[in-house]
């Protein structure tokens, strides 16, 4: 349940540390412990607990719902609405197919802002025990951000949110800094 932020200057590791966290990147001599126990298989540990926004997520060419849902075959109808209202996806309401619209292959026919809203509803959606939202609102206007990062400060679940920004770093209960 901790919300944590992790800070630092570009370049300095923030990124890095959450892949290797994540097990995106896998270093051998590495030990990772969740609750006390050592992670044996990262991977599958990743998939099972972590969601995880990276700066540059992947676009599936395909619908917005099936975007935020992974495919699922059996959606949660009030999990997916949640995960629409915390990302502010408003705009999906003006949209002649609503959240039937096809995104294009690099999403270029959404607005950076609102790609971003998807892929934090795609963490949301997903209810993992671990969100993890590297520089993850960057594209949004400072009232939105603000809004979307304050829910996410009142989900159930442990939160690692990388920024640069001092007001949203104000936010959380610990804050790491990477230095050197």
């Amino acid at each position: 349940g901790d919300k944590i932020c992790i800070s630092g200057k570009s370049g300095s590791g923030k990124s890095t540390l959450v892949d290797i966290i994540t097990g995106i990147v896998d270093y051998k001599d590495l030990k990772i412990f969740y609750d006390g126990n050592e992670i044996k298989d990262n991977v599958f540990f990743q998939k099972k607990n972590f969601s995880y926004v990276p700066q540059s997520p992947s676009i599936f060419q395909t619908t917005i719902k099936e975007n935020i849902t992974l495919f699922d075959d059996d959606i949660d109808q009030l999990k997916y609405d949640n995960a629409l209202k915390l990302s502010r996806l408003d705009f999906i309401k003006n949209l002649e197919e609503k959240d039937n619209t096809i995104l294009s292959e690099n999403g270029d026919n959404v607005s950076g802002g609102q790609l971003q809203r998807i892929f934090l509803a795609r963490a949301i959606y997903s209810n993992k025990n671990i969100l993890i939202f590297d520089e993850s609102t960057n594209e949004l206007d400072s009232k939105t951000e603000n809004e979307i990062v304050d829910d996410i400060l009142n989900l159930p679940q442990s939160v690692l949110f990388i920024t640069h920004k001092e007001d949203i770093k104000k936010k959380f209960s610990k804050l790491f800094e990477i230095k050197n």
